[in-house]
């Protein structure tokens, strides 16, 4: 039985049996032993020098690159999405200890009283509802192992060609349907270890709240079919999703129904729910089935597909998939996947129901986009799902040379054909108003939050339509040309420097007194367009001054490359200029870090210092130029 603790004492007890730089691996990143402390990549921010590190002895974290830092319950929160509260009752229970239950629950284990649920009961009925799945593996466990003949063991491994391993890892389950519910629950057998305590009018008002009974009702609808588990972000299981087994319909409540899904009850959602993004926490006890979900978890790449059967068929081979219970993909679901993938593919059947819920589902992906990110759909062909489709499929390398020879359909022309096609040639009046209202992201259009996604969807309407669009147009080529983009920012001076501001942007505010001087203005228009004259490195800089000036944006208020990136993708700057300038800050390449520059201290006092003796030096020099001109005449 486990063993309680108070919510209140739940932080220490986490902090003091639990080693933070222990859970820190489990989530993917590799530590190295410096001192007293562990050091690693950041699992917050991009970087390629590790600057995280874990203090075991203060049981702390922190960044000294973007500044995370906390205990073991912050970092668990941040890696997972869960609030704190979600994080402590699971690392309690991953220690063998349960929230204590309110009083009234507690006397219920001998009363008959009719009891009440309270608002903070919720731990209670994600208990009680894992305790039914638990019962419900350990029984089918126990078909695989004793009884092959059986209808459910049949199904899985003639009919589906289930590996026992497969089944194991997502405690798909069996309950069978003579006995009531209760019954099953209260009765010891080895098959049921811990029989419950409790009361039949306790019992049964647990099973009502959570969907595993109706009112009135002794036996669940969930019996006698396939239990597939959903899970919480604890990895708890909160709801089923149950098939009729083929020639055992009689066995199962509402045989002419195939699928049975839990209802919404105040510990299941199934608008956030996935089923395959979090691993239930009762098969992790194995090594082994810990390390299959680690391995697939740590993967970049993830599949959204329709039916639960199809990821557990990609499961098999060796693919990572997740799926919606019943319910098309919801912004909510997307969230959750972003936050932990970049390669994200949506398989869908190739019939048109299934074409169109792929478009859907682009089009409700788009604000999650990040760097890095990819992300559109695949249409299999008419009449197969992935289920069947890739059942020929002996491994993951075969699964993903089906997908590359499958038509595709990207995001930003599925956005573009809804929300902007189709349009005249040469383009109307009506048509501008259409883009320009389409890229606003004020509207229905949905658009990317991130600055470079943005461009890349204004890059891809001007290839579509050759419309620039306005904040494109606005101060296009003036004293930059397009053709002369790239080489401005050639060379180690130019790099060195657009790097040092994409890492503090504020770097621009010290160039504030020159900037009204003759020579920079005839820089930004041309004039002296000499490198001799003025270095290239400083006519992006004071070009990238004016275009946040038209905006009334302060330097100073900008805290990041992201930022930046995002005002002057608003003030019209040159985006090629602007993708050549993300490539550096974002190092992709790899040549600032063969160079040093990624190692680089960050002092912004010194380098405020350097930039402004570099334009005072050149100021000079510039004015005796001029005067010496004006003699001569």
């Amino acid at each position: 039985m486990s063993l309680f603790c108070n919510f209140q004492d739940a932080p220490k007890l986490i902090k003091d049996k639990l080693l933070l730089s222990s859970v820190v691996e489990e989530y993917g990143v590799t530590l190295k032993r410096q001192g007293k402390e562990w050091v690693g990549l950041c699992p917050f921010h991009e970087e390629k020098t590790p600057s995280f590190s874990v203090n075991d002895s203060k049981g702390v974290y922190l960044c000294r690159g973007c500044s995370a830092h906390g205990d073991v319950i912050t970092f668990v929160s941040e890696m997972t999405g869960q609030s704190p509260g979600q994080v402590i009752r699971s690392l309690v229970k991953r220690l063998g200890y349960q929230i204590t239950p309110s009083e009234e629950w507690k006397s219920g284990r001998v009363s008959n009283k009719r009891p009440i649920l309270r608002a903070d009961d919720r731990d209670l009925l994600t208990g009680f509802h894992n305790y039914v799945a638990q019962m419900a593996h350990r029984n089918l466990v126990a078909l695989l192992r004793h009884e092959p003949d059986s209808p459910v063991v049949r199904y899985l491994q003639q009919e589906r060609s289930y590996s026992e391993s497969v089944i194991l890892q997502y405690g798909l389950g069996y309950l069978p349907s003579q006995a009531e519910l209760y019954d099953l629950a209260r009765a010891p057998h080895p098959l049921n270890p811990e029989p419950t305590e409790l009361t039949r009018q306790h019992w049964e008002a647990l099973a009502v709240e959570t969907g595993l009974l109706k009112n009135g009702h002794s036996r669940s609808m969930f019996q006698g079919r396939l239990l597939f588990p959903i899970t919480n972000s604890s990895g708890q299981c909160v709801a089923f999703s149950a098939r009729v087994i083929p020639g055992a319909e009689g066995d199962a409540i509402l045989p002419d129904r195939k699928y049975l899904n839990s209802p919404n009850t105040r510990i299941f959602d199934k608008s956030n729910a996935l089923f395959g993004m979090v691993p239930w926490s009762e098969v992790l006890d194995d090594s082994a089935l810990r390390e299959a979900w680690r391995t697939r978890l740590n993967t970049s790449v993830v599949l959204i597909v329709e039916g639960l059967t199809d990821a557990i068929r990609l499961a098999e081979r060796g693919i990572h998939a997740v799926a919606a219970m019943g319910t098309g993909i919801t912004k909510s679901h997307l969230r959750t996947i972003f936050r932990q993938f970049k390669y994200v593919q949506v398989v869908t059947d190739g019939d048109d129901a299934g074409i169109s819920a792929a478009k859907r589902t682009l089009v409700e992906g788009i604000p999650f986009l990040k760097p890095g990110t990819r992300f559109y759909a695949i249409a299999l062909p008419e009449g197969e799902d992935p289920d069947t489709f890739f059942e020929v499929a002996s491994n993951a390398d075969t699964v993903q040379s089906m997908l590359a020879i499958l038509p595709k359909l990207h995001v930003e022309d599925v956005w573009y054909q809804q929300f902007i096609a189709p349009v005249c040639e040469p383009l109307t009046l009506a048509d501008q108003v259409t883009i320009e209202r389409a890229l606003s992201g004020t509207h229905d259009a949905p658009m990317p939050e991130d600055p470079d996604w943005r461009l890349a969807f204004h890059r891809f309407v001007a290839d579509k339509t050759g419309y620039v669009t306005r904040p494109y147009c606005h101060k296009r080529g003036i004293g930059l040309p397009s053709p002369l983009h790239h080489s401005l920012i050639q060379g180690d001076a130019a790099v060195f420097w657009l790097y040092r501001v994409s890492r503090y942007p504020a770097l621009l505010a010290c160039l504030s007194p020159w900037d009204n001087r003759w020579w920079v203005r005839d820089a930004l228009n041309g004039l002296l367009a000499n490198p001799i004259e003025v270095p290239p490195t400083l006519r992006v800089l004071f070009h990238t001054r004016a275009s946040l000036s038209e905006n009334t944006i302060d330097p100073n208020e900008l805290e990041s490359w992201s930022d930046l990136a995002h005002h002057l993708i608003e003030a019209g700057f040159p985006s090629s200029l602007l993708v050549h300038w993300s490539e550096i800050a974002r190092d992709t390449d790899r040549s600032l870090e063969k160079l040093g520059y990624t190692q680089e201290v960050f002092a912004p006092d010194l380098w405020e210092y350097e930039l402004t003796s570099w334009v005072e030096d050149l100021d000079k020099r510039l004015t005796s130029r001029l005067h010496q001109s004006v003699s001569a005449t």
